[in-house]
């Protein structure tokens, strides 16, 4: 595990590991190739639009006023989405710990969006992997989907261009097998006798990815 590692291991134990015997089972960005191309796509239009103004400026001399801050212009808008990539990229990340899923995307100064999905409240029903073409085959880039079981409707969540989704799919699997709500003892009588184990949390909307216990379980 690298120092790149390592630091967004301690930066999401600090705001989003809140549970009591939480554990980081994964964490991880798209994979890096999603950042890449759009920003070599945006630096290619940049080189063009020099390239064309250095060649047309050779035989239109005096359109150089015009054609100069058009080529500036088109540099800044293209370093500015390139930036704003690079920024959605960095601070859009999935989690997965032995208590909940989290899917984290912020962009500083204008937004954040915290998706929080307790495991011991609800049921996976599905869980798929998706790999979509040559380069993605190679690279083992794919998609992972999560469909899980809601009193009034399903809802699929997505971990989308990540790296090794077959991994992905193993810690999923792991973490919904090991919840609380996911008791696979075998007893079945035994359960069907009793009341599940529940545990209520509240989330504190002061704190941000802080959950509080409302009451303890029933059940026991």
């Amino acid at each position: 595990m690298n120092l790149f590692t390592n630091t967004l291991i301690n930066s999401i134990k600090a705001k989003f590991v809140t549970l009591p015997e939480e554990e980081i089972m994964c964490a991880q960005r798209k994979h890096w190739l999603v950042i890449v191309v759009p920003i070599v796509i945006l630096s290619i239009l940049g080189i063009a639009a020099w390239i064309l103004l250095i060649i047309v400026s050779s035989y239109l001399t005096n359109y150089i006023i015009v054609l100069l801050p058009s080529a500036v212009l088109i540099t800044l808008i293209s370093l500015s989405i390139a930036l704003r990539s690079f920024i959605d990229w960095y601070y859009n990340i999935y989690v997965i710990t032995n208590r909940k899923i989290l899917t984290i995307s912020y962009s500083p100064l204008t937004s954040h969006k915290i998706n929080e999905i307790l495991l011991d409240q609800v049921k996976a029903t599905e869980i798929d992997t998706k790999i979509d073409g040559i380069l993605n085959e190679l690279l083992n880039i794919g998609h992972v989907f999560v469909t899980f079981d809601r009193p009034t409707h399903g809802e699929e969540l997505m971990f989308s261009y990540v790296k090794n989704p077959n991994k992905i799919e193993t810690y999923l699997q792991n973490a919904l097998y090991h919840a609380p709500s996911q008791n696979h003892n075998g007893n079945q009588q035994k359960r069907a006798m009793k009341l599940p184990s529940i545990v209520l949390y509240n989330k504190d909307k002061r704190h941000i990815g802080k959950w509080t216990r409302l009451f303890g379980t029933l059940g026991r």
